[in-house]
Protein backbone atom coordinates (compact mmCIF):
# COMPACT_ATOMS: atom_id res chain seq x y z
CA UNK A 1 0.00 0.00 0.00
CA UNK A 2 1.50 3.37 -1.10
CA UNK A 3 1.77 5.72 2.23
CA UNK A 4 -1.26 8.12 1.26
CA UNK A 5 -3.31 4.56 1.40
CA UNK A 6 -1.49 3.62 4.52
CA UNK A 7 -2.44 6.76 6.36
CA UNK A 8 -6.10 6.91 5.92
CA UNK A 9 -6.62 3.11 6.12
CA UNK A 10 -5.00 3.06 10.03
CA UNK A 11 -6.94 6.75 10.22
CA UNK A 12 -10.26 4.91 9.86
CA UNK A 13 -9.23 1.98 12.07
CA UNK A 14 -8.83 4.34 14.50
CA UNK A 15 -12.28 5.93 14.18
CA UNK A 16 -13.88 2.67 14.30
CA UNK A 17 -11.86 1.52 17.30
CA UNK A 18 -10.16 -1.41 15.86
CA UNK A 19 -7.05 -2.68 15.86
CA UNK A 20 -5.07 -3.06 12.77
CA UNK A 21 -2.04 -5.43 13.78
CA UNK A 22 -0.69 -6.75 10.98
CA UNK A 23 1.73 -9.61 12.65
CA UNK A 24 -0.49 -11.71 14.93
CA UNK A 25 -0.35 -11.32 18.35
CA UNK A 26 -1.37 -13.76 21.03
CA UNK A 27 -5.35 -13.14 21.25
CA UNK A 28 -6.25 -12.30 24.92
CA UNK A 29 -7.30 -14.14 27.47
CA UNK A 30 -11.04 -14.99 26.95
CA UNK A 31 -13.30 -13.01 29.46
CA UNK A 32 -15.60 -15.05 32.02
CA UNK A 33 -18.12 -14.26 29.42
CA UNK A 34 -16.76 -15.93 26.51
CA UNK A 35 -16.24 -19.18 29.18
CA UNK A 36 -19.47 -19.19 30.18
CA UNK A 37 -20.95 -19.36 26.44
CA UNK A 38 -17.93 -21.49 25.14
CA UNK A 39 -18.95 -24.15 27.80
CA UNK A 40 -21.88 -24.97 26.53
CA UNK A 41 -20.89 -24.76 22.40
CA UNK A 42 -18.66 -26.91 21.83
CA UNK A 43 -18.69 -26.17 17.98
CA UNK A 44 -18.33 -22.44 18.85
CA UNK A 45 -15.25 -23.57 20.54
CA UNK A 46 -13.48 -26.09 18.73
CA UNK A 47 -13.51 -23.08 15.61
CA UNK A 48 -12.13 -20.24 17.74
CA UNK A 49 -9.59 -22.55 19.21
CA UNK A 50 -8.54 -23.45 15.73
CA UNK A 51 -8.67 -19.87 14.59
CA UNK A 52 -6.48 -18.98 17.28
CA UNK A 53 -3.80 -21.63 16.63
CA UNK A 54 -3.57 -20.90 13.05
CA UNK A 55 -3.74 -16.99 13.82
CA UNK A 56 -0.85 -17.60 16.14
CA UNK A 57 1.53 -19.73 13.95
CA UNK A 58 0.86 -17.51 11.00
CA UNK A 59 -0.94 -20.20 8.72
CA UNK A 60 -3.93 -17.66 7.92
CA UNK A 61 -4.94 -19.72 5.12
CA UNK A 62 -5.99 -21.96 7.85
CA UNK A 63 -6.92 -19.07 10.02
CA UNK A 64 -9.36 -17.75 7.50
CA UNK A 65 -11.96 -20.33 7.41
CA UNK A 66 -11.51 -21.11 11.01
CA UNK A 67 -12.71 -17.58 11.62
CA UNK A 68 -15.55 -17.16 9.01
CA UNK A 69 -16.60 -20.38 10.48
CA UNK A 70 -16.64 -18.45 14.02
CA UNK A 71 -18.66 -15.75 12.22
CA UNK A 72 -20.94 -17.84 10.74
CA UNK A 73 -21.78 -19.59 13.91
CA UNK A 74 -21.82 -16.66 16.09
CA UNK A 75 -24.59 -15.41 13.71
CA UNK A 76 -26.33 -18.19 13.61
CA UNK A 77 -26.91 -18.47 17.34
CA UNK A 78 -27.60 -14.75 17.66
CA UNK A 79 -30.63 -15.76 15.42
CA UNK A 80 -32.40 -18.26 16.83
CA UNK A 81 -32.22 -16.53 19.37
CA UNK A 82 -33.94 -13.78 17.90
CA UNK A 83 -36.23 -15.93 16.68
CA UNK A 84 -37.30 -17.00 20.75
CA UNK A 85 -37.43 -13.38 21.39
CA UNK A 86 -39.97 -13.01 18.29
CA UNK A 87 -37.79 -10.27 16.63
CA UNK A 88 -38.30 -11.89 13.08
CA UNK A 89 -37.07 -9.53 10.91
CA UNK A 90 -34.13 -9.30 12.85
CA UNK A 91 -33.73 -13.32 12.73
CA UNK A 92 -33.53 -13.03 9.14
CA UNK A 93 -30.99 -10.34 8.89
CA UNK A 94 -28.65 -12.15 11.31
CA UNK A 95 -29.77 -16.57 9.50
CA UNK A 96 -29.27 -14.79 6.22
CA UNK A 97 -25.85 -13.43 6.97
CA UNK A 98 -24.37 -16.34 8.53
CA UNK A 99 -26.14 -18.52 5.48
CA UNK A 100 -24.02 -16.21 2.94
CA UNK A 101 -21.09 -17.32 4.58
CA UNK A 102 -21.53 -21.19 5.26
CA UNK A 103 -24.31 -23.01 4.06
CA UNK A 104 -26.26 -25.04 6.91
CA UNK A 105 -29.45 -27.09 6.95
CA UNK A 106 -29.79 -25.91 10.45
CA UNK A 107 -29.63 -22.21 9.52
CA UNK A 108 -31.89 -22.56 6.06
CA UNK A 109 -34.72 -24.09 8.14
CA UNK A 110 -34.32 -21.14 10.83
CA UNK A 111 -34.33 -18.97 8.07
CA UNK A 112 -37.55 -20.59 6.89
CA UNK A 113 -39.06 -20.31 10.31
CA UNK A 114 -38.38 -16.48 10.36
CA UNK A 115 -39.97 -15.86 6.78
CA UNK A 116 -43.01 -18.15 8.07
CA UNK A 117 -43.93 -16.04 11.05
CA UNK A 118 -43.26 -12.91 8.74
CA UNK A 119 -45.62 -14.41 6.70
CA UNK A 120 -43.30 -14.17 3.72
CA UNK A 121 -44.09 -18.24 2.59
CA UNK A 122 -42.74 -18.15 -0.44
CA UNK A 123 -39.38 -17.27 0.52
CA UNK A 124 -40.53 -19.31 3.86
CA UNK A 125 -40.63 -22.81 1.04
CA UNK A 126 -37.71 -21.41 -0.46
CA UNK A 127 -35.35 -21.85 2.21
CA UNK A 128 -36.92 -24.88 3.90
CA UNK A 129 -36.06 -26.83 0.06
CA UNK A 130 -32.33 -25.51 1.01
CA UNK A 131 -32.13 -26.76 3.96
CA UNK A 132 -33.60 -30.30 2.95
CA UNK A 133 -30.86 -29.99 -0.19
CA UNK A 134 -27.93 -29.78 2.27
CA UNK A 135 -29.36 -32.42 4.54
CA UNK A 136 -31.94 -34.62 3.05
CA UNK A 137 -33.01 -36.22 6.86
CA UNK A 138 -33.20 -32.23 8.26
CA UNK A 139 -37.24 -33.57 9.65
CA UNK A 140 -37.51 -29.96 10.97
CA UNK A 141 -37.31 -28.65 7.02
CA UNK A 142 -39.84 -31.07 6.34
CA UNK A 143 -42.25 -29.93 8.94
CA UNK A 144 -41.90 -26.21 7.92
CA UNK A 145 -42.70 -27.38 4.41
CA UNK A 146 -45.54 -29.48 4.91
CA UNK A 147 -46.63 -26.69 7.31
CA UNK A 148 -46.92 -24.56 4.79
CA UNK A 149 -48.16 -26.18 1.79
CA UNK A 150 -50.78 -27.62 3.86
CA UNK A 151 -52.19 -24.56 4.84
CA UNK A 152 -52.10 -22.95 1.41
CA UNK A 153 -54.02 -25.54 0.51
CA UNK A 154 -51.42 -27.59 -1.93
CA UNK A 155 -51.88 -30.82 -0.51
CA UNK A 156 -50.07 -32.18 -3.52
CA UNK A 157 -47.09 -30.92 -2.51
CA UNK A 158 -47.83 -31.19 1.20
CA UNK A 159 -47.97 -35.26 0.77
CA UNK A 160 -44.25 -36.25 -0.22
CA UNK A 161 -42.92 -33.72 3.32
CA UNK A 162 -45.63 -35.22 5.33
CA UNK A 163 -45.03 -38.40 4.46
CA UNK A 164 -41.58 -38.03 4.86
CA UNK A 165 -41.80 -36.72 8.47
CA UNK A 166 -43.78 -39.57 9.36
CA UNK A 167 -40.51 -41.78 8.07
CA UNK A 168 -37.69 -39.53 9.57
CA UNK A 169 -39.36 -38.48 12.71
CA UNK A 170 -43.03 -39.65 13.80
CA UNK A 171 -45.24 -38.45 16.17
CA UNK A 172 -49.16 -37.65 16.36
CA UNK A 173 -49.30 -34.07 15.10
CA UNK A 174 -47.34 -34.85 11.77
CA UNK A 175 -49.39 -38.51 11.50
CA UNK A 176 -52.50 -36.53 11.37
CA UNK A 177 -52.17 -33.54 9.45
CA UNK A 178 -51.11 -36.54 6.98
CA UNK A 179 -54.29 -38.49 7.50
CA UNK A 180 -56.27 -35.33 6.56
CA UNK A 181 -54.36 -34.55 3.67
CA UNK A 182 -55.23 -38.26 2.15
CA UNK A 183 -58.56 -37.53 2.52
CA UNK A 184 -58.52 -33.94 0.54
CA UNK A 185 -56.71 -35.80 -2.17
CA UNK A 186 -59.34 -37.82 -2.67
CA UNK A 187 -57.29 -41.25 -0.57
CA UNK A 188 -59.94 -42.05 2.16
CA UNK A 189 -58.25 -45.98 2.31
CA UNK A 190 -54.88 -44.37 2.91
CA UNK A 191 -56.41 -41.91 5.96
CA UNK A 192 -58.13 -45.15 7.28
CA UNK A 193 -55.50 -47.18 7.33
CA UNK A 194 -53.04 -44.63 9.15
CA UNK A 195 -55.35 -43.50 11.73
CA UNK A 196 -55.96 -47.16 12.65
CA UNK A 197 -52.09 -47.00 12.99
CA UNK A 198 -52.45 -43.91 15.14
CA UNK A 199 -55.05 -45.82 17.41
CA UNK A 200 -52.88 -48.58 18.02
CA UNK A 201 -49.94 -46.77 18.83
CA UNK A 202 -51.99 -44.58 21.37
CA UNK A 203 -53.05 -47.97 22.86
CA UNK A 204 -55.92 -46.60 24.47
CA UNK A 205 -59.57 -45.63 22.49
CA UNK A 206 -60.39 -42.63 23.97
CA UNK A 207 -63.19 -40.23 23.11
CA UNK A 208 -60.86 -36.81 21.62
CA UNK A 209 -59.13 -39.29 19.60
CA UNK A 210 -62.63 -40.87 17.42
CA UNK A 211 -63.39 -36.68 17.82
CA UNK A 212 -60.60 -35.94 15.42
CA UNK A 213 -61.06 -38.39 13.30
CA UNK A 214 -64.46 -37.75 12.80
CA UNK A 215 -63.74 -33.85 12.35
CA UNK A 216 -61.17 -34.89 9.65
CA UNK A 217 -63.30 -37.07 7.69
CA UNK A 218 -66.41 -34.35 7.76
CA UNK A 219 -64.17 -31.47 6.91
CA UNK A 220 -63.01 -33.53 3.84
CA UNK A 221 -66.73 -34.45 3.16
CA UNK A 222 -67.04 -37.85 3.88
CA UNK A 223 -69.93 -37.65 5.94
CA UNK A 224 -70.44 -41.67 6.54
CA UNK A 225 -67.17 -41.68 7.96
CA UNK A 226 -67.58 -38.77 10.48
CA UNK A 227 -71.06 -40.24 11.75
CA UNK A 228 -69.44 -43.43 12.62
CA UNK A 229 -66.47 -42.04 14.34
CA UNK A 230 -68.59 -39.56 16.19
CA UNK A 231 -70.99 -42.86 17.13
CA UNK A 232 -67.37 -44.46 18.53
CA UNK A 233 -66.91 -41.98 20.53
CA UNK A 234 -70.43 -41.59 21.91
CA UNK A 235 -70.17 -45.13 22.72
CA UNK A 236 -67.09 -44.60 24.77
CA UNK A 237 -68.76 -41.50 27.17
CA UNK A 238 -71.75 -40.58 25.94
CA UNK A 239 -72.23 -38.05 28.86
CA UNK A 240 -68.78 -36.32 26.97
CA UNK A 241 -69.64 -33.14 26.32
CA UNK A 242 -69.50 -31.84 22.38
CA UNK A 243 -69.91 -35.44 20.99
CA UNK A 244 -73.93 -35.26 20.66
CA UNK A 245 -74.03 -32.38 19.79
CA UNK A 246 -70.94 -33.22 16.55
CA UNK A 247 -72.95 -36.35 15.88
CA UNK A 248 -76.52 -34.61 15.44
CA UNK A 249 -74.81 -31.99 13.41
CA UNK A 250 -73.53 -34.48 10.86
CA UNK A 251 -76.35 -36.02 10.15
CA UNK A 252 -78.82 -32.55 10.10
CA UNK A 253 -76.18 -31.74 7.41
CA UNK A 254 -76.05 -34.68 5.91
CA UNK A 255 -79.24 -36.91 6.38
CA UNK A 256 -81.93 -35.02 4.68
CA UNK A 257 -85.28 -34.10 5.77
CA UNK A 258 -86.18 -37.50 6.89
CA UNK A 259 -83.35 -37.60 9.74
CA UNK A 260 -83.71 -34.16 11.31
CA UNK A 261 -85.68 -35.70 14.36
CA UNK A 262 -82.86 -38.01 14.91
CA UNK A 263 -80.75 -34.79 14.85
CA UNK A 264 -82.83 -33.05 16.81
CA UNK A 265 -82.73 -36.33 19.71
CA UNK A 266 -78.81 -35.72 19.88
CA UNK A 267 -78.84 -32.14 20.25
CA UNK A 268 -81.11 -32.77 23.87
CA UNK A 269 -78.63 -35.15 24.44
CA UNK A 270 -76.24 -32.94 24.58
CA UNK A 271 -78.40 -29.99 26.28
CA UNK A 272 -78.99 -32.86 29.02
CA UNK A 273 -75.15 -32.85 29.44
CA UNK A 274 -74.32 -29.53 28.96
CA UNK A 275 -77.22 -27.16 29.72
CA UNK A 276 -75.48 -24.11 28.79
CA UNK A 277 -74.57 -24.96 24.82
CA UNK A 278 -75.67 -22.34 22.49
CA UNK A 279 -75.02 -24.35 19.42
CA UNK A 280 -77.82 -27.46 20.72
CA UNK A 281 -80.26 -24.48 21.64
CA UNK A 282 -80.37 -23.26 18.33
CA UNK A 283 -80.18 -25.92 15.54
CA UNK A 284 -82.75 -27.69 17.62
CA UNK A 285 -84.56 -24.19 16.95
CA UNK A 286 -83.92 -24.56 13.15
CA UNK A 287 -85.34 -28.57 13.47
CA UNK A 288 -88.50 -27.56 15.11
CA UNK A 289 -88.52 -24.57 12.64
CA UNK A 290 -88.09 -26.87 9.67
CA UNK A 291 -90.12 -29.50 10.61
CA UNK A 292 -93.41 -26.60 11.52
CA UNK A 293 -93.23 -27.45 14.91
CA UNK A 294 -93.12 -23.50 15.39
CA UNK A 295 -93.32 -23.10 19.65
CA UNK A 296 -90.96 -25.59 20.31
CA UNK A 297 -88.54 -23.41 17.52
CA UNK A 298 -89.44 -20.25 19.49
CA UNK A 299 -88.51 -21.66 22.73
CA UNK A 300 -85.02 -22.85 21.92
CA UNK A 301 -84.63 -20.36 19.96
CA UNK A 302 -85.17 -17.59 22.88
CA UNK A 303 -83.11 -19.79 24.94
CA UNK A 304 -79.91 -19.60 22.48
CA UNK A 305 -80.44 -15.63 22.49
CA UNK A 306 -80.20 -15.41 25.87
CA UNK A 307 -76.59 -17.40 25.77
CA UNK A 308 -75.36 -15.35 23.00
CA UNK A 309 -77.57 -12.32 21.96
CA UNK A 310 -75.44 -11.42 19.30
CA UNK A 311 -75.97 -13.86 16.54
CA UNK A 312 -78.14 -12.45 13.59
CA UNK A 313 -79.12 -15.87 12.33
CA UNK A 314 -81.06 -16.51 15.69
CA UNK A 315 -83.33 -12.88 15.09
CA UNK A 316 -83.62 -14.97 11.97
CA UNK A 317 -85.15 -18.37 12.47
CA UNK A 318 -87.08 -16.89 15.20
CA UNK A 319 -88.96 -14.29 13.51
CA UNK A 320 -89.34 -16.62 10.84
CA UNK A 321 -91.25 -18.83 13.24
CA UNK A 322 -92.88 -16.03 15.28
CA UNK A 323 -94.32 -14.83 12.28
CA UNK A 324 -95.75 -18.67 11.08
CA UNK A 325 -97.20 -18.60 14.43
CA UNK A 326 -98.70 -14.67 13.97
CA UNK A 327 -96.92 -12.73 16.33
CA UNK A 328 -96.10 -10.22 13.82
CA UNK A 329 -95.07 -7.64 16.03
CA UNK A 330 -92.68 -10.02 17.62
CA UNK A 331 -91.59 -11.03 14.46
CA UNK A 332 -91.21 -7.49 12.92
CA UNK A 333 -88.80 -7.02 15.85
CA UNK A 334 -86.67 -9.98 15.45
CA UNK A 335 -86.13 -9.87 11.47
CA UNK A 336 -84.97 -6.29 12.04
CA UNK A 337 -82.21 -7.47 14.79
CA UNK A 338 -81.33 -10.38 12.62
CA UNK A 339 -80.52 -7.52 9.99
CA UNK A 340 -79.01 -5.51 12.86
CA UNK A 341 -76.66 -8.02 13.64
CA UNK A 342 -75.33 -8.82 10.37
CA UNK A 343 -72.44 -6.77 9.93
CA UNK A 344 -71.12 -8.50 6.89
CA UNK A 345 -73.54 -8.73 4.49
CA UNK A 346 -71.08 -9.93 1.76
CA UNK A 347 -70.02 -12.55 4.15
CA UNK A 348 -73.62 -13.30 5.67
CA UNK A 349 -74.97 -12.69 1.96
CA UNK A 350 -77.55 -15.90 2.89
CA UNK A 351 -78.67 -14.36 6.21
CA UNK A 352 -79.19 -10.83 5.06
CA UNK A 353 -81.26 -11.62 1.59
CA UNK A 354 -83.40 -13.64 3.92
CA UNK A 355 -83.67 -11.10 6.48
CA UNK A 356 -84.93 -8.83 4.45
CA UNK A 357 -87.27 -10.98 2.40
CA UNK A 358 -88.96 -12.34 5.40
CA UNK A 359 -89.64 -8.59 6.75
CA UNK A 360 -90.80 -7.42 3.53
CA UNK A 361 -93.49 -10.07 3.17
CA UNK A 362 -94.63 -9.60 6.86
CA UNK A 363 -94.99 -6.04 6.31
CA UNK A 364 -97.10 -6.42 3.40
CA UNK A 365 -99.42 -8.44 5.09
CA UNK A 366 -99.55 -6.55 7.96
CA UNK A 367 -100.95 -3.92 5.98
CA UNK A 368 -97.06 -1.68 5.19
CA UNK A 369 -97.53 -2.32 1.22
CA UNK A 370 -95.08 0.10 1.12
CA UNK A 371 -92.19 -0.28 3.78
CA UNK A 372 -92.88 -3.85 2.77
CA UNK A 373 -91.83 -3.16 -1.45
CA UNK A 374 -88.82 -1.36 0.23
CA UNK A 375 -87.61 -4.25 2.08
CA UNK A 376 -88.23 -6.78 -1.23
CA UNK A 377 -86.90 -4.06 -3.24
CA UNK A 378 -83.21 -4.13 -0.93
CA UNK A 379 -83.68 -8.37 -0.83
CA UNK A 380 -82.97 -8.35 -4.97
CA UNK A 381 -80.42 -5.38 -5.18
CA UNK A 382 -78.25 -7.82 -2.82
CA UNK A 383 -79.57 -10.48 -5.57
CA UNK A 384 -82.43 -11.71 -2.78
CA UNK A 385 -84.82 -13.92 -4.29
CA UNK A 386 -87.31 -15.87 -2.01
CA UNK A 387 -85.33 -19.35 -1.29
CA UNK A 388 -87.27 -22.89 -0.96
CA UNK A 389 -88.29 -23.35 2.44
CA UNK A 390 -86.44 -26.96 1.84
CA UNK A 391 -83.41 -28.81 3.47
CA UNK A 392 -81.10 -26.83 1.03
CA UNK A 393 -81.60 -23.41 2.72
CA UNK A 394 -80.96 -25.00 6.06
CA UNK A 395 -77.85 -26.63 4.75
CA UNK A 396 -76.23 -23.30 3.43
CA UNK A 397 -76.43 -20.90 6.59
CA UNK A 398 -75.48 -23.80 8.67
CA UNK A 399 -72.54 -24.68 6.81
CA UNK A 400 -71.83 -21.05 6.83
CA UNK A 401 -71.81 -20.51 10.82
CA UNK A 402 -69.84 -24.02 11.83
CA UNK A 403 -67.21 -23.29 9.48
CA UNK A 404 -66.93 -19.46 11.13
CA UNK A 405 -67.76 -20.52 15.49
CA UNK A 406 -68.00 -24.60 15.50
CA UNK A 407 -64.49 -25.71 15.65
CA UNK A 408 -63.47 -28.43 18.15
CA UNK A 409 -59.67 -28.31 19.00
CA UNK A 410 -57.25 -29.34 16.51
CA UNK A 411 -53.86 -29.95 17.03
CA UNK A 412 -52.53 -28.27 13.58
CA UNK A 413 -52.57 -25.30 14.71
CA UNK A 414 -49.22 -23.45 15.76
CA UNK A 415 -48.02 -23.14 19.15
CA UNK A 416 -47.78 -19.28 20.37
CA UNK A 417 -44.79 -18.68 21.59
CA UNK A 418 -44.70 -18.46 25.67
CA UNK A 419 -43.57 -14.25 26.46
CA UNK A 420 -40.26 -14.49 27.90
CA UNK A 421 -39.66 -14.22 31.68
CA UNK A 422 -37.40 -11.67 33.32
CA UNK A 423 -34.18 -14.63 34.10
CA UNK A 424 -34.81 -15.85 30.60
CA UNK A 425 -34.79 -12.13 29.24
CA UNK A 426 -31.28 -11.89 31.27
CA UNK A 427 -29.65 -15.27 29.65
CA UNK A 428 -30.25 -14.23 26.67
CA UNK A 429 -29.31 -10.32 26.97
CA UNK A 430 -25.81 -11.76 28.27
CA UNK A 431 -25.32 -14.81 25.94
CA UNK A 432 -25.75 -12.24 22.96
CA UNK A 433 -23.05 -10.17 24.69
CA UNK A 434 -20.62 -12.76 24.41
CA UNK A 435 -21.73 -13.93 21.14
CA UNK A 436 -20.80 -10.27 20.06
CA UNK A 437 -17.73 -10.37 21.65
CA UNK A 438 -16.51 -13.38 19.65
CA UNK A 439 -17.93 -12.30 16.75
CA UNK A 440 -16.31 -8.65 16.85
CA UNK A 441 -12.87 -10.99 17.67
CA UNK A 442 -13.76 -13.30 14.73
CA UNK A 443 -13.92 -10.12 12.14
CA UNK A 444 -11.12 -8.28 13.58
CA UNK A 445 -9.15 -11.44 12.68
CA UNK A 446 -10.48 -11.56 9.25
CA UNK A 447 -9.55 -7.67 8.64
CA UNK A 448 -5.79 -8.21 9.78
CA UNK A 449 -5.75 -11.78 7.32
CA UNK A 450 -7.01 -9.57 4.80
CA UNK A 451 -4.12 -6.84 5.59
CA UNK A 452 -2.00 -9.53 4.87
CA UNK A 453 -3.01 -10.60 1.81
CA UNK A 454 -2.81 -6.78 0.37
CA UNK A 455 -7.02 -6.70 0.15
CA UNK A 456 -7.97 -3.32 1.31
CA UNK A 457 -11.42 -3.00 0.35
CA UNK A 458 -11.93 -6.33 2.36
CA UNK A 459 -10.23 -5.65 5.25
CA UNK A 460 -12.07 -2.04 5.37
CA UNK A 461 -15.43 -3.96 5.93
CA UNK A 462 -14.23 -6.99 8.10
CA UNK A 463 -13.11 -3.65 10.56
CA UNK A 464 -16.67 -1.81 10.22
CA UNK A 465 -18.17 -5.63 10.72
CA UNK A 466 -15.63 -5.82 14.12
CA UNK A 467 -16.45 -2.17 15.29
CA UNK A 468 -20.25 -2.91 14.69
CA UNK A 469 -19.99 -6.26 16.98
CA UNK A 470 -17.94 -4.21 19.55
CA UNK A 471 -20.71 -1.67 19.70
CA UNK A 472 -24.00 -4.19 20.08
CA UNK A 473 -21.87 -5.73 22.61
CA UNK A 474 -22.05 -3.18 24.74
CA UNK A 475 -25.52 -1.84 24.26
CA UNK A 476 -26.46 -5.80 25.15
CA UNK A 477 -24.15 -5.50 28.08
CA UNK A 478 -25.97 -2.46 29.02
CA UNK A 479 -29.54 -4.14 28.47
CA UNK A 480 -28.25 -7.42 30.30
CA UNK A 481 -27.73 -5.16 33.34
CA UNK A 482 -30.92 -3.32 32.99
CA UNK A 483 -32.92 -6.97 32.99
CA UNK A 484 -31.84 -8.09 36.23
CA UNK A 485 -34.09 -5.24 37.78
CA UNK A 486 -37.30 -6.55 35.01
Amino acid sequence: MTAKVVSAFFLLCTSLGVSAQITPKKTPPKTNQQISVLQTDTELQRHLSAAETYQLTGDIYRAEPENKAVVAIALQRLGMIALEEEDFRKAAKYLNNSANIIEDSLTRASLAVAYMRLNENEKAISEANAAINLDAKNFRAYQILGSLYFSKGDHQNALPALEKILQLAPDFDGAYLLGITYLNLKQPERAKLLFEEIQSAVKKDSVSLHMMFGRAFEETDYPLEAEREYRRALSINPKEPKVNFYLGFVIMQNGGAERLAEAGKFFEQELAVNPKDFYSHFFLGVVYSSLNEHQKAVDYLQKAILLNPKKGQSYLFLGQSQAELGDTANAEKNLRRAIEFTTDAKADDFQIRRAHFQLGRLLIKAGRKEEGDKELAIARQIQGQMFDRDRNEVSKILGQIVADEVKPAQIAETPKTAKLSPQKTAEFAKTKTQLADILGQAYNNLGVIAVQQGNLEDSLEKFSAAADGNRISRVWTEIGASSRFV
